[in-house]
This record gives C-alpha cells, sequence and structure tokens, in this order.
C-alpha cells in the first residue's frame, strides 16, 4: 500500500476542486472523473458532494456548501471552512480542468495497477492448485480497471431519435443539402461528393509531394472561417508567418512566390493590408509545436479548443512528422490515427490528416494513388471514414493537357461511393476551385 500511495498528484486534485468551486458552469464536463479516484480522502468527499449537488441540480456554490455542511456537523471531512475558502479563491485557468481531470484518473489507474501487480506476484499467495484461478482474477482486475470509464457515453437509441430527426429537417432545408461543414462556394463538387466534413468523420488526405495537399486543407480552413466554422491547424512543415503568407496570397490573388520575395506594387500592398485586416477576424488557430510528439498534448490541445471556441474541424499537416522514421513508425502512426478518430467521435467534430503516400507510386506507370499506398500508413486505411488521394498531372508531365487541374479522387467512403472528382489549381497562389 506504501507504494500505491505514492502515486499522488495533490497539485491536480485542488486544481480541479478549484476550478470546479469557482466555475459553477463547469460542473457538467466531469466524464469518467469519480470521487474514488481521488488519493486524498478529503478531497475524495468534497467532491462526492460536488457531485451531489449537480445530480440534484442544486447550486455549487462555495458558501452554500460551507453552511450545509456547517448545519450537518460534517465540515471537518472536507478540511473545513478555510480550506473550502482557499480551494474556491485558487487561481486555475477553468481551460485546464480536462488536463487536470486526466491526470487524476491516470494516477488511479497507476496506483491500482501497483496494487494489482503486487497482489498477483505474492508467491505466498499462489501455487500449483489455485494459479488458473489466479490468472483469471488478475485479468478481469485488468479489464475492470482498463474499462473504469466505461458506459459514460452510453444512452438508449430512442434518448437520440428527436434529435436525430430535428438534424434531418435541418439538413433538409439547408440550401447545401449535406451534414457537414461545406467546403465552401468554390468546392460545391465536393460536398456533393463527399456529404461535407461531418462531426465524427476521419479524413486522410494522401499524396506525394507536390499534390498540393496543404493547399487543400488550408483552402479549406479558409472557406470554413468565412462561414463562421471555428478550426484548428496542427502545422508541422511550415511557421505560422509562411501560412498566414498562403492564407493572403488565397485572398488577393497576389502570387505567393511575389509575396514572400517582396515584388509588390503600391496597390498590392494596400490590398494585402486589408486582407490582413480581414484574416484576423477570421476564427482560424494555428499550432506549430514542432518539438511536440506527445498524444496527450495533441488531445489536451484539441479538447482545450473544442470547448473554448467551439471548434468544428481539427486539421493536421502531415501526420508523417510527428513521429520517429524507425521501426516503430507504423505502431505510431496507427495510435495517432486512433486518437484522431476517438477524438472526432467524442467531441463531436472532423479530423481531417495529410498523409505522405510511400514510393511505391513512383513505380508505377500511372500515379494516381489507390488505397494500397496507404498500407505502410499504420491504421490510416482502416481509421478513416473517407479516404482522399490527389493527382496533378502536370507535375509528372510538364507538357501534360490537364494543366492546372487536380484530381480529387474519393478511394474509400465509409457513407457513400468512390470517385472522382476535378479541381482547378492555381500553382501560384495556391487558391483552388471547382473546375
Amino acid at each position: 500500500m506504501a507504494a500505491e500511495k505514492t502515486i499522488f498528484f495533490n497539485d491536480a486534485e485542488v486544481a480541479v476542486l478549484s476550478i470546479l468551486l469557482a466555475n459553477a458552469d463547469m460542473a457538467h464536463e466531469l466524464n469518467g472523473l469519480k470521487h474514488f479516484m481521488f488519493a486524498s480522502n478529503t478531497h475524495a468527499t468534497l467532491f462526492l458532494e460536488i457531485q451531489g449537488r449537480i445530480e440534484n441540480q442544486t447550486p455549487t456554490d462555495p458558501a452554500l456548501i460551507i453552511a450545509q455542511m456547517e448545519g450537518n456537523n460534517t465540515i471537518a471531512t472536507v478540511g473545513g471552512k478555510k480550506y473550502i475558502e482557499q480551494l474556491a479563491g485558487g487561481n486555475y485557468n477553468k481551460e485546464t480542468l480536462h488536463e487536470y481531470m486526466n491526470i487524476i484518473i491516470k494516477a488511479y489507474k497507476a496506483r491500482q495497477l501497483v496494487s494489482i501487480c503486487a497482489v498477483g506476484s505474492n508467491p505466498d499467495k499462489i501455487n500449483l492448485e489455485n494459479i488458473d484461478d489466479k490468472l483469471v482474477e488478475f485479468k478481469r482486475a485488468l479489464e475492470t480497471l482498463q474499462d473504469v470509464r466505461g458506459g459514460m457515453q452510453t444512452i438508449h437509441l430512442g434518448d437520440s431519435l428527436q434529435d436525430i430527426y430535428t438534424d434531418i429537417v435541418a439538413r433538409q432545408a439547408n440550401p447545401n443539402g449535406i451534414a457537414g461543414v461545406s467546403w465552401g462556394e468554390d468546392l460545391k463538387s465536393l460536398d456533393t461528393g463527399t456529404g461535407g466534413k461531418c462531426a465524427g468523420d476521419l479524413w486522410v488526405i494522401g499524396g506525394r509531394p507536390g499534390m498540393a495537399k496543404t493547399a487543400l486543407i488550408l483552402n479549406s480552413i479558409l472557406s470554413d472561417a468565412k462561414a463562421g466554422v471555428a478550426s484548428l491547424l496542427f502545422e508541422r512543415e511550415m511557421r505560422t508567418p509562411q501560412v498566414a503568407e498562403r492564407f493572403i496570397s488565397m485572398e488577393t490573388g497576389i502570387p505567393i512566390n511575389n509575396i514572400r520575395l517582396g515584388i509588390l506594387t503600391a496597390k498590392e500592398l494596400s490590398r494585402i493590408y486589408d486582407a490582413c485586416q480581414e484574416l484576423q477576424k477570421l476564427p482560424i488557430y494555428i499550432d506549430t509545436s514542432y518539438r511536440t510528439t506527445d498524444p496527450y498534448y495533441i488531445e489536451s490541445t484539441v479538447t482545450k479548443y473544442k470547448n473554448t471556441k467551439d471548434i468544428k474541424v481539427v486539421y493536421l499537416d502531415y501526420i508523417g512528422l510527428l513521429v520517429d522514421r524507425d521501426e516503430n513508425q507504423t505502431q505510431e502512426i496507427g495510435r495517432y490515427s486512433r486518437l484522431f478518430k476517438s477524438l472526432s467521435n467524442e467531441l463531436g467534430l472532423c479530423s481531417i490528416i495529410v498523409s505522405q503516400l510511400n514510393r511505391g507510386v513512383e513505380m508505377r506507370d500511372n500515379k494516381r494513388p489507390i488505397m494500397s499506398d496507404l498500407r505502410q500508413s499504420g491504421n490510416l486505411e482502416e481509421d478513416a471514414d473517407i479516404v482522399i488521394g490527389l493527382y496533378r498531372d502536370e507535375y509528372y508531365n510538364p507538357e501534360s493537357r490537364y494543366k492546372g487541374l487536380m484530381e480529387f479522387l474519393i478511394l474509400k467512403h465509409r457513407n457513400g461511393p468512390p470517385g472522382t472528382l476535378t479541381l482547378k489549381f492555381d500553382q501560384a497562389t495556391n487558391k483552388i476551385t471547382g473546375a
């Protein structure tokens, strides 16, 4: 038991209670956190008191909690009046609630795992006659620990049908006629072919270098923002100024190369200034933490911006840069693809991941992407709801009669048919429109 108690993050427990006492509106965001997960009995008791008030729709105001607990002589079990007041006055950012919750849950699991392993490794309690029974007990204990947050999102189908019907009616009345976020006026054909960027979906956009993968998602982000849809971009190839310059080029029609080299007229500078004024108003959030490859950082950042900015779409450019190029690369890519799929479902947003295709494409006469080009990329093919391959013939054939065109190949569509759509791509500005 001594080893078990050492895994205790008091600061996280204090932070969660402090945030809940100071921000009553956060009381309904406790998915998966239970009182028994707190290592401190005092903290567990106070959390249980707060949780009971939430379930009974009673205010969680600290003064009311103190008055009631003093009235029934239980105030000492939660550290006393001064301790509650101290917690309520804590200076914690409420946006960090979920991060601290995850620390408490993981610490609880760690303590339980230590306890399970300690019992399982005790030679005095294991012999040849009971070894099978002990293995079963050990397995059940691990399964229980793994499923400690299970059932929190389980509902009866009937409870959701009214909302589903309302959504279908709204979709029918929607001029776009789609369930998800639109690709915008310039790319209506993508809405028709894919149904839009739907909550819960994981998209994978694959292509070899030069196929305009980044250009496509930047066009999508700009379209989202102009429609009032907030999005988050994890950008691992460019710095924020480079991304901004691409947005400016798309908005003004001024070639990106001219912007980078400063080859601009006075009128063009004026257009750039106006574009900057408009762009700064848009709900576009960019994360360029190049050295961060921790899945927990990704998860907490997406959760934070969903809760605080109500992002509807999250983009990653690109997944290969999150993992080391070693023998574990495939496994790690699969880990991230499952993470983004889980986040899409849990938070009700659409995740769009950019992926480089393997070099096998270059060995074929027909260099258009096919599904098997993702086979070495972890579980991308299996986890994705929609897989898109991008192809520009002029990249391989400079004299191509398809100059300025991009093929948008729907290689997999969990809720629709595959197919090919043709788009226009202006390489000078990275602007993509319908053909």
